[in-house]
């Protein structure tokens, strides 16, 4: 018959199925969006990023989260083409990234934690770098005092990440986390590994994601200070200001950081005249420019000043009533 023939004819039964091709390709190009809509969306999310250490942390959450809303109601959608669906995936982990960042300058770190983690399994999900997920989950739990799972993180973060920039940073987050938990000899291995990482990085950025010689500086400092190197921690500062005094990037934050750390040093050196003449600045920094990691480095600053070979100076008094 005909239409046994037809079923035995490739092509007659491609001319019968072209209503199915049909089909799919309408079902392919099916969207509740648009291309120009996820680029919209993908500057905001860079520009927020570059905007972080320009403007107050919490004015700067709002507009991540409300980003991060309309992202996410599109993706609850779902009806994306599947290469929309990936774009749309890799966006919000990193709006989810920046909140949990910006949620740690503000001290939230229970709810930091949780949109760390949705950040990290948006990203896998997409198939999209997880460096910034990782070192916003690093970040977290070493300032809730997780030295030894922040540095898990970092490690595993570095393994992950194939973005320069944020890879160096693991490698610095995981050298810091291994300092303050004590390990001396793997911290100063670990430096030695993040100083690799980071060798040819070309990043002068201001944004959340860059990684200047000025945030690197940080991480030096840091743990010069908890390996017994006051020395190598000012070397690391006078490098972060000849950095900036020749025009690099400068975010109030990282320089505020950095004048704690050199504090930090000078005690280790018994000069509360030192520590005093780079913490002056820093405690005239405006309220909402004292966020939870400046005002953490300054806690570790008290922890300092209140030590016994401090006590009876009225200078070491004063500086920690002036931190409080």
């Amino acid at each position: 018959t005909k239409r046994s023939a037809a079923r035995s004819d490739p092509a007659e039964s491609a001319r019968v199925g072209t209503a199915e091709a049909a089909d799919v390709m309408a079902w392919i190009a099916a969207t509740n969006t648009s291309d120009d809509v996820i680029t919209e969306l993908a500057r905001s999310a860079e520009y927020l990023a570059e905007a972080h250490g320009r403007m107050p942390a919490g004015k700067v959450l709002r507009e991540v989260l409300g980003v991060h809303r309309a992202a996410h109601a599109l993706l609850r959608g779902g009806r994306q083409r599947l290469a929309q669906t990936c774009e749309l995936l890799r966006i919000d982990s990193a709006l989810m990234a920046h909140a949990c960042l910006l949620l740690g300058d503000l001290g939230e770190y229970g709810t930091a934690r949780v949109y760390g983690s949705a950040a990290l399994l948006c990203a896998q999900e997409a198939g999209a770098d997880e460096g910034l997920a990782w070192t916003a989950m690093a970040k977290t739990a070493r300032w809730q005092d997780r030295f030894t799972e922040a540095g898990m993180l970092a490690a595993r973060g570095f393994e992950a990440s194939g973005a320069a920039p944020v890879r160096a940073e693991l490698a610095y987050r995981e050298a810091n986390a291994v300092a303050l938990f004590g390990d001396v000899l793997r911290a100063r291995a670990a430096l030695q590994k993040a100083g690799q990482a980071a060798e040819g990085l070309d990043d002068d950025g201001t944004s959340v994601w860059s990684f200047s010689r000025g945030r690197q500086a940080i991480f030096i400092l840091s743990v010069c200070v908890h390996t017994g190197d006051p020395d190598g921690a000012l070397h690391a500062a006078e490098e972060a200001d000849a950095y900036w005094d020749a025009g690099g990037g400068k975010v109030t934050a990282t320089w505020a950081q950095v004048r704690a750390g050199a504090a930090m040093a000078h005690l280790l050196k018994d000069s509360l005249d030192g520590a005093a003449g780079q913490l002056g600045p820093v405690l005239e920094l405006p309220p909402d420019q004292r966020i939870s990691t400046v005002t953490g480095y300054l806690d570790q600053v008290s922890g300092m000043l209140r030590t016994p070979r401090f006590d009876g100076s009225p200078l070491a008094v004063q500086l920690s009533e002036q931190i409080r």
